[in-house]
């Protein structure tokens, strides 16, 4: 169980990193509502792949380290996903 992050990393990385996060989401949906799930789903797939969290204080540090960057990259195809969805409603 090497790669899975211990509870405390997962604090210090969503902390320091969904605000961020939210604003980035926040750049395709109307909602603070909707950029909150879009960040939260991201968070709950990343975790459930047991993605490494490499070094909480390079994250906190704002330096771009992989699993910033794949956070990211999760939020984007999250919302995508959620914009898809929306417009086939339409």
């Amino acid at each position: 169980m090497d790669n899975v992050a211990s509870h405390e990393d997962w604090k210090v990385c969503f902390t320091s990193v969904a605000p961020g996060l939210l604003l980035f989401a926040r750049q395709w949906v109307r909602s603070r509502a909707d950029a909150e799930d879009i960040v939260q789903e991201a968070f709950v797939k990343f975790w459930r792949r047991n993605h490494k969290i490499d070094n909480p204080e390079n994250i906190v540090a704002r330096e771009l380290f992989p699993t910033r960057a794949l956070l990211y990259a999760t939020v984007r195809s999250v919302t995508l996903d959620l914009i898809s969805r929306d417009r086939g409603r339409a």
